[in-house]
């Protein structure tokens, strides 16, 4: 029973207000409280019920349960002008503290959207009204339902035909955010296009001035407003598929509360229920002339009709003036009011625009233990594409069940931090794993106003595999370029060479890039005539050509080059040619060498062919001056003529030998030759030309020079190639014999590190080098020479075969004085 002390709180409160202290009112005010008391009084006590033990403890530690309605969904509940909590909930509870002796607080917040998060964090023990779905099963507890009420579709008069779910495709429909009948309609018709709204007046409004095409809600909810708002131009168009079945919904964490719940409920009887209901919802009434209460409300409002007309009179005047001032401060809060509903419903179209329609992975997640947890709020569309699962799945759950991984990643302990400290953190680039996902991930937090922190991620996955693909690729292009033997230019469409590899660099200098092509190659500024380069600009075809380049140090080296395009511009045309230019000089060499070699097996196979043409004859002739020589007497003129024939024909035979030595097979392996008895051969082809040419030969080798490991037919072709340079020179100096006109060859033994050496040293006191030119006698093709006199391949030739014999070749020289040229070959092992 209600105590007699909290009426008469409840009525000095009440007779404080100016209106209530007015003569005439206070004799009424008095009267109703009179008959306040008699009903209060004639109402039953509170029903013992059997709790659990667990139940029992739980009041114990809980003696008043925290409970949060809607603060705006009438007639269900709501909070009238003066804040006090109201409607079917509100009834259905009061009940319940009547037959059960427990106590409610209700807590008045913002709007439904602040209810279910304030039942997330767990803010509340219990929310008053509320429709199981599966969302909210994952954090509610439902009992069963305290009233249920058909949700219908409302439309504008206009619209003729009556309409179901299948007849919305294609419409705008409002539906009030987060309702029960806003997560059904994602679940089961994600087809329809939604428009969330704060509130159901606001979805009426809108549906009133055309701005959306229907509105689906419950039918009381939307008769209550419609018939409050005065709005006379909607209609109901038809029904839904879904019931609010309307229920307590505490914690999930909190099981004796549903249990003390449902036994609350299970008091309430058939009639009671439809007290409650049919006070709220306009239905058919039942005759009320049997009922008690009836008659005993009808004498009290009697007697308070009298007494009020007495002070009708009195105060009607003050009362208008009073009524009229209050209208007009309750329609400019209902406008205030309407425009924050409609700032709210435009932040929160446009906040889920923006985490609908980003790219990036958007979170939202709510502390719990003062930052030692976090709980999923909100989810974006491209959070679930990223992550490869579904808002639903995660809203409400810790975030580490989700994404154990983001503690190892360092992303947990920044986000503590961030929640800490309120200053947004930069994750940058980096890799998570854990065991359902994995890849590249950059992130952002920040905290918003409501202590909730923001997570905002992009996957970086795609991007870093396709920067690790090209570094890999750029690395066997540099492998491949490192590895690449030839020199490698790219140049432009006005013949600059923009890039270059290595080696083209060493041989060229670092900056050859930025330089043309004619200034670097060809050594003059113009453009070459029959560029190849300008061909492939042209027609982007390949072309080769060969050409000889002079390096900084004077090397001249002979070079294949092939140009073709590289790369086209946005018409197809190429913009830049690859120049690949091959050094040939070697190969020339080995060509030079070879053509040589074949003109000397040529030659030798002549020289064979007269050795053998010329020997018989000779024979004869050596036989006949034989005989003739043996019968003459000595001292006759015929004896002299025929020691002559004889001495003649001896050095005709020897000139033969040396003719065959010559032309023997020039493929043998090395072995131990003689000096000395490689040099006379030599000699005994070229003395006849010596002589002619009037050159004094001096021949000074030392006694017993040890053999040499060689061929010697090789060897024979650098001595005869060193004894012709020399006469070459000294018949360009003396035309004419000269006293001074003498070629000396000299040879003696030398030791270096241990080891023997024979050395012979050629001199000529012929015209000699010059400074500048002596560097690069040895090179191929190099010749001081007139154009068809020489070839520029003696020297090269005769340094290559020194070189393959283990041996080495110096020069030196003094402009028209001399010119020496130093053979070095290693004795024989054993020697």
């Amino acid at each position: 029973m209600l105590p007699q002390n909290t009426i008469m709180n409840i009525a000095m409160k009440t007779y404080r207000h100016p209106i209530v202290r007015h003569p005439a009112i206070s004799i009424i005010f008095i009267g109703l409280v009179c008959l306040t008391a008699l009903a209060v009084h004639a109402v039953t006590g509170t029903t013992e019920v059997l709790f659990t033990e667990p139940e029992i403890a739980w009041l114990k530690k809980h003696p008043v349960i925290t409970a949060a309605p809607d603060p705006d969904f009438p007639p269900v509940e709501f909070f009238d002008n003066q804040g006090a909590y109201r409607g079917i909930a509100a009834d259905t509870i009061a009940l319940i503290e009547k037959k059960l002796g427990i106590r409610f607080n209700i807590i008045r917040l913002k709007n439904w959207d602040e209810v279910l998060e304030y039942a997330r964090a767990g803010k509340i023990d219990m929310i008053t009204a509320a429709t199981p779905t599966p969302q909210r099963r994952a954090y509610l507890r439902f009992t069963e339902s305290i009233v249920d009420l058909p949700s219908v579709i409302i439309v504008r008069q206009s619209v003729k035909q009556n309409l179901s779910m299948a007849d919305l495709k294609g419409m705008k429909i409002a539906v009030v955010n987060q309702y029960a009948f806003h997560d059904f309609m994602i679940n089961n018709h994600p087809d329809i296009e939604l428009n969330p709204v704060a509130d159901t007046q606001t979805g009426l409004r809108m549906v009133s001035f055309g701005m959306v095409d229907a509105m689906v809600g419950n039918i009381a909810t939307a008769s209550y407003n419609i018939e409050k708002e005065k709005i006379t131009n909607l209609r109901i168009a038809g029904r839904s598929e879904f019931i609010y079945n309307l229920a307590f919904a505490p914690l999930k964490g909190i099981p004796e509360l549903h249990g003390i719940l449902q036994k609350g409920l299970s008091l309430i009887t058939a009639r009671e229920k439809e007290k409650i209901y049919s006070k709220w919802i306009k239905l058919e009434q039942i005759s009320p002339f049997n009922s008690r209460k009836f008659w005993i409300g009808l004498i009290a409002a009697a007697v308070c009709v009298m007494l009020a007309i007495a002070g009708v009179l009195i105060w009607n005047r003050s009362l208008q003036r009073l009524v009229k001032q209050r209208t007009n401060a309750l329609e400019v809060q209902v406008k205030k009011h309407q425009a924050a509903k409609q700032v709210i419903v435009e932040k929160e179209t446009r906040y889920r625009n923006i985490m609908e329609n980003t790219i990036n992975g958007v979170a939202v997640f709510k502390s719990e233990n003062n930052g030692k947890n976090f709980v999923f709020v909100d989810f974006n569309k491209a959070g679930e594409h990223i992550d490869n699962i579904k808002r639903e799945d995660l809203i409400g759950r810790n975030v580490l069940d989700i994404f154990p991984g983001m503690k190892a990643a360092g992303l947990y302990e920044m986000m503590t931090r961030v929640w800490s400290t309120g200053e947004a953190e930069h994750y940058s680039t980096t890799y998570y794993q854990d065991n359902r996902i994995s890849g590249w991930r950059e992130c952002f937090f920040y905290k918003l106003p409501s202590r909730e922190i923001v997570m905002v991620y992009t996957d970086k996955t795609k991007r870093k595999l396709a920067e690790r693909a090209l570094r890999e690729s750029e690395e066997k292009l540099a492998g491949i370029i490192n590895a690449v033997n030839d020199l490698l230019v790219i140049v432009d469409g006005h013949l600059e060479i923009i890039w270059a590899n290595p080696i083209a660099k060493r041989l060229f200098g670092p900056d050859m890039v930025g330089k043309t092509c004619c200034t670097i190659f060809a050594d003059h500024g113009e453009r070459c005539e029959g560029c190849s380069v300008e061909k492939s600009l042209a027609d982007g075809k390949m072309y080769d050509h060969e050409c000889q380049v002079v390096t900084d140090d004077g090397k001249v080296v002979e070079f294949w080059a092939t140009s073709s395009s590289a790369a086209l511009d946005n018409d197809g045309q190429p913009k830049t040619v690859v120049m690949i230019l091959r050094d040939v000089t070697e190969k020339k060499v080995l060509a030079a060498e070879t053509l040589r070699a074949g003109h000397l097996a040529a030659i030798g196979e002549l020289a064979a062919g007269v050795a053998h043409e010329i020997n018989n004859p000779i024979n004869s002739v050596i036989n006949l001056a034989q005989i003739l020589s043996n019968e003459s007497e000595n001292g006759s003129f015929t004896g002299d003529i025929a020691g002559r024939m004889l001495k003649e024909s001896n050095r005709i035979a020897d000139i033969v030998s040396s003719l065959l030595a010559f032309a023997r097979d020039r493929k043998k392996r090395k072995c131990p030759i003689s000096i000395a008895e490689t040099l006379d051969e030599t000699l005994a082809i070229t003395e006849v030309q010596i002589r002619k040419d009037g050159i004094l030969l001096d021949i000074d080798l030392d006694h017993g020079l040890p053999p040499v490991v060689g061929q010697m037919q090789q060897i024979q072709q650098v001595f005869l190639n060193l004894i012709n340079n020399a006469r070459y020179a000294l018949n360009q100096k003396f035309p004419d014999a000269d006293d001074q006109k003498c070629m000396t060859i000299s040879g003696h033994c030398i030791s270096e590190n241990g080891l023997q050496f024979v050395q012979l040293t050629f001199t000529d006191t012929g015209i000699g080098i010059t400074r500048d030119l002596l560097p690069h006698v040895m090179k191929p093709f190099f010749t001081s020479k007139p154009s068809g006199v020489g070839t520029g391949l003696g020297l090269s030739i005769s340094h290559g075969i020194v070189t393959d014999h283990g041996g080495k070749m110096d020069i030196s020289s003094v402009t028209d004085e001399f010119t020496r040229i130093t053979v070095t070959l290693p004795v024989a092992s054993g020697q």
